[in-house]
């Protein structure tokens, strides 16, 4: 679902995920693969059954030649760290005017649909599918959350400013887990905006068809 959202980038065409193994948490998927012959089915009673997901977009500033580019839209997250996972993340946040330095494991910043899968782990809201905010939270901060004030928050990118800029000689962002990735250098930034909502089988719905 993840890849596949990628390629509808104003959101129109409708997607319905099928959980393709009983190993797949497939939170997202409509459709469980041992009912791949009721499929027509349960797309006629379904056909109407469909929920706008919101999405996110990052615009990186690359401070070598201050250009930029646009990554696809993501439905899950992005995770920003230096590009060893052995490595303490440097950078600054800048929250509405507000900044702070951190070091940390990294930061992930999540889509409401997103908000149970890492970013869940580390003590983010959950939210519900049809929610227009999205938010951030960082990893493991030193010295420790407390002393800061700009660990995680829910965010509008239509209204509140929130950029990172990467103090790390090597940092990544990756774009909905595997599916992208983009490398950093010292003094590139990242913000973020919102991009075109997806149409998305409600999985809702197949939770109480099942039940």
């Amino acid at each position: 679902i993840l890849s596949s959202s990628h390629r509808v980038p104003e959101g129109k065409t409708p997607i319905l995920g099928i959980r393709s193994s009983d190993e797949s948490i497939g939170y997202l998927c409509a459709l469980d693969h041992k009912e791949i012959e009721q499929l027509p089915e349960k797309l006629l009673r379904l056909h109407s059954e469909t929920v706008l997901v919101e999405r996110l977009k990052a615009e990186v500033t690359f401070q070598k030649d201050g250009t930029s580019i646009e990554t696809a839209p993501i439905l899950n997250d992005f995770l920003f760290s230096n590009i060893s996972p052995a490595c303490t993340t440097r950078y600054a946040i800048d929250f509405n005017g507000h900044e702070e330095l951190h070091k940390s494991s990294g930061i992930w910043i999540s889509t409401a649909s997103g908000s149970t899968a890492a970013i869940g782990t580390i003590g983010a809201h959950s939210q519900s599918l049809s929610d227009l905010n999205f938010q951030y939270k960082v990893r493991e901060l030193y010295p420790s959350p407390e002393h800061y004030k700009l660990s995680g928050s829910l965010f509008n990118p239509d209204k509140d400013r929130f950029v990172i800029t990467n103090f790390n000689t090597e940092a990544i962002l990756a774009v909905d887990g595997q599916h992208g990735c983009i490398n950093l250098s010292v003094g590139d930034k990242i913000s973020f905006k919102r991009a075109r909502p997806l149409l998305l089988f409600n999985p809702s719905n197949f939770i109480e068809h099942r039940a």
